[in-house]
């Protein structure tokens, strides 16, 4: 499992415009703080059956990344 790490303030600015969010990213900032939270601790409870990336970075970065995991996790 992938856990797409990032800040509720980056997540809810990389949505758009707020006449275009949906009912889950129309939510206030205390309850995508609390989703975060909760993605952050599936790590801790479910160890490495869980890859907790940073999504801060460009999106080639961020691809690279989980291609890296899968081939590390498949074995070439």
């Amino acid at each position: 499992t992938f856990v797409f790490d990032l800040s509720a303030e980056e997540g809810l600015a990389r949505c758009g415009r707020q006449s275009q969010l949906d009912r889950m990213e129309g939510q206030k900032l205390a309850f995508h703080r609390r989703v975060r939270t909760g993605f952050r601790q599936l790590k801790k409870r479910f160890g490495p059956r869980v890859i907790l990336l940073d999504a801060r970075g460009p999106r080639e970065k961020i691809h690279e990344a989980v291609r890296s995991c899968v081939r590390k996790r498949l074995g070439y």
